[in-house]
This record gives C-alpha cells, sequence and structure tokens, in this order.
C-alpha cells in the first residue's frame, strides 16, 4: 500500500468513531498562491480531513521511504532533496484550501481553522530526533 493511501486509512480508523464522521480525502490537487499576493501554484494535499460540522480542516503531508535532514537543514526523502519542507509543504496547502473553501459562494459562517501536520509512515521513532534538529519544523527566523 502506498504511503498516502495508509496515512489516509489510519486516519479513517482512529475518526470512525466520531459523529457526524469528518470528510477525508485522499491527494487533493489545488491550485492558489502559498501567500496573499504571491503568484499561484499547482499543489497537493496527499491527506485532507475536513470536518464542516465544526468549522475545521487538516492538511497531511505524508513522505514515504527515509525521510531526513542534512546538518545544514535541508529535507531530504530518500536520495531526492526537497525543495520545500514537509512541514511548508503542509502548511501552505492548508492554507490555499481553506481561502479557496472561504470564497465558495456557498460557504456561510466564518473561515475553516485550517491545520496542518506530517505523516512519516516509514520513520520508526528513534529516528525523530537524530540529525540536524531532527525531523520536526524549521523554526523560523525572528
Amino acid at each position: 500500500m502506498d504511503p498516502e493511501r495508509l496515512v489516509e486509512q489510519r486516519v479513517r480508523e482512529a475518526l470512525a468513531p466520531r459523529e457526524p464522521q469528518p470528510r477525508i480525502y485522499a491527494k487533493v490537487r489545488w491550485v492558489g498562491p502559498a501567500r496573499p499576493g504571491a503568484a499561484g501554484r499547482n499543489g497537493e494535499s496527499d491527506v485532507v480531513v475536513v470536518d464542516p460540522e465544526r468549522g475545521w480542516l487538516l492538511a497531511i503531508e505524508v513522505k514515504g521511504g527515509l525521510v531526513g535532514r542534512d546538518g545544514l537543514g535541508r529535507w531530504y526523502a530518500g536520495e531526492r532533496h526537497l525543495a520545500e519542507s514537509p512541514f511548508e509543504q503542509a502548511e501552505t496547502g492548508a492554507r490555499v484550501l481553506a481561502r479557496t473553501i472561504e470564497e465558495e459562494p456557498a460557504w456561510v459562517g466564518s473561515s475553516p481553522r485550517a491545520v496542518h501536520a506530517v505523516a512519516f509512515p516509514s520513520v520508526d521513532a528513534a529516528s525523530v530526533g537524530r540529525g540536524h534538529g531532527g525531523l520536526g519544523p524549521t523554526p523560523r527566523s525572528p
């Protein structure tokens, strides 16, 4: 099973007892600017959980296989350098999707609360803290 489908399945299992059931989508493509005023771009959120009853959405970026950072803080998936950290990818997806929902004429109410997360299903817990800053988010510059 590919990593995105595995995470989608695990999220479904975890949320199964909730009523009403949040909506879960895999491989959600989007087009929009990462930040207001920026140029639009294509993107994809690997797993998106939407709870319209409670007014929130969760965008999850999934990286399968070996995930790591080098001594300079650059992210890699296997040998492939990632131009953007998985945390930035997830945050951008959450922001664009929330803005898209908010701009939808059928949407009523306040802005959806948008949160983001990452999932590394092939990485063991012992590896998370190793390396330059471990596998957590890169601290923002002041």
